[in-house]
């Protein structure tokens, strides 16, 4: 399980950090996305009729992105070339221009939305594209609230575009003001809550 580190001090500096805690071997990089840059949601091919969350981010970001190293270390890590650079955002934590860090921290217990109802609601998000999509276009943890309330379908899709359950991530975001927002799944629903 994840861990999400914070240390402040409000007159000085505060410092978001996060431990990687896998059953495996990683491999991990650096990436930075510019502002205005397009990007959609994963979706799997299985999926008909269902519309990918698209966004352009109004924020320049870096993102850590980590994978498991038997993938990462193919010779031309297909599971990413294979994907248009618009499906790329699949950072696991980073921090924005503006100062807010998010991160995805791996919660065993954690039940994203999968109810077929929601099929016919919304844009449809990956799990793995919401640390990006919030670095992208929020600035505070209010914004990162407001992001996610709004009427999205979560879909599982691994790194090879196939479909699976969502991934058992909760969220935690950290803005410029202090101010802290824990996004968890519980019972199929997203719980928020503010601490800082």
């Amino acid at each position: 399980m994840c861990t999400d580190i914070r240390m402040c001090n409000p007159a000085a500096f505060h410092v978001s950090a996060r431990n990687l805690d896998y059953s495996e071997e990683m491999s991990t990089w650096v990436g930075q996305v510019p502002a205005r840059t397009m990007f959609r949601s994963l979706l799997p091919p299985t999926r008909t009729g269902v519309r990918p969350l698209t966004w352009t981010t109004c924020y320049s970001y870096v993102t850590m992105i980590t994978l498991p190293r038997r993938l990462a270390e193919l010779p031309t890590a297909p599971f990413l070339d294979s994907l248009p650079q618009s499906a790329r955002a699949i950072g696991v934590a980073g921090l924005n221009e503006r100062g807010l860090s998010v991160a995805a921290l791996w919660d065993d217990p954690a039940q994203l939305p999968t109810s077929s109802e929601y099929f016919q609601a919304g844009q449809s998000q990956a799990a793995l594209n919401v640390v990006e999509f919030l670095l992208g276009g929020c600035e505070t943890v209010s914004e990162v609230q407001d992001a996610l309330s709004e009427n999205l379908v979560w879909l599982g899709v691994s790194c090879f575009g196939k479909e699976g359950k969502p991934l058992s991530f909760q969220y935690v975001a950290h803005d410029a003001a202090v101010k802290s927002l824990v996004i968890a799944a519980e019972g199929g629903e997203l719980k928020f809550r503010e601490c800082g």
